[in-house]
């Protein structure tokens, strides 16, 4: 919803260059400059909107598929799963590491992260809730 608004946002703002720049109040070079910025932004928005998936089959194989990139993977390879500030992080044999941006570490207000379900699944054993971690949600002087 917020990167729909934010390209209507630079929408209006480009329909606004395209009028300064028809009134000779800056340069025609502007206007191009304008476009190339909203394609970019329109094919960026789309790659990380409607590009990553998570799944998991009943053979047990896992695909992870980001904006740059795919894993596949067995859920007999994965040794930990965890969270960190750029999503869902799957710690693998061999030391190979497998991330996923669907999931990110949000504070919640009531029950568990939605990313317990995947680790439960890939794993076979729920995480625990952190220490600070109470029924109504983060304490307060945690960060």
């Amino acid at each position: 919803m917020s990167a729909a608004l934010t390209f209507g946002l630079m929408c209006l703002e480009q329909w606004d260059i395209v009028r300064r720049a028809g009134l000779g109040e800056m340069p025609r070079t502007e206007v191009r400059n304008g476009y190339v910025f909203l394609a970019v932004l329109a094919v960026v928005v789309v790659l990380f909107a409607f590009r990553p998936v998570l799944s998991i089959d009943q053979s047990g194989a896992v695909y992870v598929r980001n904006p740059v990139g795919s894993r596949r993977f067995r859920t007999d390879d994965v040794r930990d799963v965890s969270i960190d500030s750029f999503g869902l992080v799957i710690s693998l044999t061999g030391d190979r590491v497998a991330r996923s941006i669907l999931f990110q570490d949000t504070r919640l207000r009531f029950g568990e992260p939605r990313w317990f379900d995947v680790a439960e699944a890939l794993t076979g054993v729920r995480p625990e809730l952190p220490p600070d971690y109470d029924e109504d949600g983060w304490d307060d002087d945690s960060t």
